[in-house]
């Protein structure tokens, strides 16, 4: 008898789960508020996908039938896009006074009711 021992070592940035691939994908706050179309690599190379307006982090994204083949059936698993929110860094004076004249302006909690 003969074995072999194989060891997949982890991709820079697709993570397998089963027959799924997760891919971890930041966005910024204009994106994640506004929509957007933006390239995503797969296994099949590069494909657009749209953000919808209003997506927040964490959300997942799914892009059918681009994941690893079984090696039951052959039938491909999915790709998900793991949508992360960015916050800006280095702001110039202008864009800090704007972002705080949107905070000011919200009147809505996202933590209202969660933990009562």
């Amino acid at each position: 008898y003969f074995f072999l021992l194989c060891r997949v070592l982890p991709h820079n940035f697709f993570q397998r789960i089963d027959d799924d691939i997760f891919l971890s994908v930041p966005i910024t706050i204009a994106e994640a508020a506004f929509g957007a179309k933006i390239d995503l690599p797969t296994l099949d190379g590069v494909r657009a996908v749209t953000i919808p307006p209003g997506t927040s982090s964490g959300t997942k994204l799914r892009l059918a039938g681009l994941g690893v083949p079984s090696p039951r059936d052959g039938a491909r698993g999915d790709q998900y896009a793991v949508i992360k929110i960015v916050a800006p860094r280095n702001m110039t004076p202008e864009q800090e006074r704007l972002l705080r004249e949107f905070a000011e302006s919200q009147s809505a909690d996202p933590r209202q009711g969660l933990w009562t």
